[in-house]
């Protein structure tokens, strides 16, 4: 599995991350698309990859910046 990994290219999800929020306030991980800087969603305990995925594509589907 290790192997198939490392062969393959980066996947059109590599620009959006998981990160702390700036807010000291906020418990969760946002969701950011690093190419534009949008924060697309907080990602609590209880998401899926499935929501995030799905959230992060519907932002592609509409961002300028890919």
């Amino acid at each position: 599995m290790t192997d198939t990994l490392t062969e393959t290219s980066p996947g059109p999800l590599q620009h959006y991350v998981l990160r702390a929020s700036a807010d000291p306030v906020k418990r969760y991980l946002e969701l950011v698309h690093t190419t534009c800087g949008s924060n697309l969603c907080d990602a609590e305990h209880d998401d899926s990859l499935d929501v995030l995925v799905h959230v992060a594509g519907a932002h592609a589907a509409s961002c300028d910046r890919p």
